[in-house]
């Protein structure tokens, strides 16, 4: 349980507030309570927006201490977060959705980094990936928030990421017109305003792949796609081609493999999108990002996507070259474990 504050000093610290949206989350939204409910940081209110559950969600809400809930009918999860964030009361916020956890420390290493630096505006740390009970990889974000990171696909975890009312407020909150990327959207705001950012040490948050989240039922392609948006509407154009690129890549990718024919369909596709926007997107740019994603892609699983990464053009990009570099080093090695262990499997008498 949280524990209560101590000393005249502890009462002066800022209350944290983590808002949660949810829709028929399950027994999952358990984990997630307890996990605020678990902060070594005594003063974090939960606020739960839930949109209407029939799964007996309410009744879960209200069994739990210290939590302030509501339930009714919303227009999307962005829509809620802003709802629960009018609710909050906190000088630094966040939302964890109901997927997700934090680990018991995260609240109190963020609010340990913005008392130490005043002028830090967004503070997020690592993130560990599990699907079925299984731990997928560890997302390490960049040190520092920036334009160059989100181009080159250096995205930062959403989960254990937690930004300063007053400049929450200065944005004008989440923007109700994203489904997907509302946390990518705000990270380019949040980077036009100026904001200072810092990456926390360590693991802070824990992000859960089923089939029935976003992430685990939607195509990746339609991550992408809604990326592009949001890197318009920043004025960041070359990040949008970059992001049409890879949402070509990913619809043409099955099963771990990239089919050529499909990957020149979708690339087609991207393209005659990027052209019909405005400003209109370069067209080298969402090539180069389509077939460097195809390379990422087939790096997972295959030696085709170590054939793919010896195009020069692909190389020219200093954003498509990052990312190349860094599937590079984190597929080959994976892919050579695979190999040599199919390699003895295939020996073995």
């Amino acid at each position: 349980m949280r524990r209560e504050p101590t000393s005249e000093h502890a009462r002066d610290e800022p209350t944290v507030s983590i808002v949660t949206p949810c829709l028929d989350p399950g027994e999952r939204i358990a984990r997630c309570l307890e996990s605020v409910a678990a902060q070594s940081y005594a003063h974090v209110e939960h606020v739960v927006v839930d949109g209407g559950s029939s799964d007996g969600t309410p009744a879960r809400l209200a069994a739990a201490p210290r939590l302030r809930w509501l339930s009714e009918p919303d227009a999307g999860q962005a829509a809620a977060i802003n709802k629960g964030l009018a609710l909050a009361t906190g000088s630094i916020v966040g939302w964890l959705n109901a997927d997700d956890v934090l680990v018991p420390d995260a609240v109190a290493r963020a609010v340990g980094a913005f008392a130490r630096r005043p002028g830090l505006g967004l503070v997020y740390g690592a993130c560990r990936i599990v699907a079925g009970g299984r731990e997928l990889m560890t997302w390490r974000p960049p040190r520092r928030l920036s334009y160059a990171a989100l181009e080159r696909g250096a995205w930062i975890p959403q989960p254990g990421s937690f930004m300063r009312r007053s400049l929450l407020d200065s944005l004008g909150g989440l923007d109700e017109s994203f489904e997907l990327s509302l946390d990518v959207d705000l990270w380019l705001r949040a980077l036009a305003a100026g904001v200072e950012s810092r990456r926390l040490p360590g693991v802070v948050s824990v992000f859960e792949l089923h089939p029935a989240s976003k992430s685990g039922s939607l195509p990746r392609s339609r991550f992408f796609e809604e990326n592009a948006r949001a890197f318009l509407l920043a004025g960041r154009p070359r990040g949008a081609a970059l992001s049409l690129g890879q949402a070509a890549a990913e619809s043409a990718a099955l099963g771990g493999a990239v089919a050529s024919a499909r990957l020149e369909a979708e690339l087609a596709r991207a393209l005659a999108a990027g052209a019909a926007s405005v400003p209109p997107l370069p067209a080298r740019t969402i090539e180069a990002a389509a077939r460097a994603e195809a390379a990422v892609i087939e790096l997972r699983s295959s030696a085709r996507g170590l054939g793919r990464l010896l195009s020069l053009e692909l190389w020219r990009d200093p954003a498509i070259r990052g990312r190349l570099a860094g599937a590079a080093r984190r597929g080959a090695p994976r892919l050579a474990r695979r190999l040599v262990r199919r390699a003895s499997e295939r020996g073995a008498p």
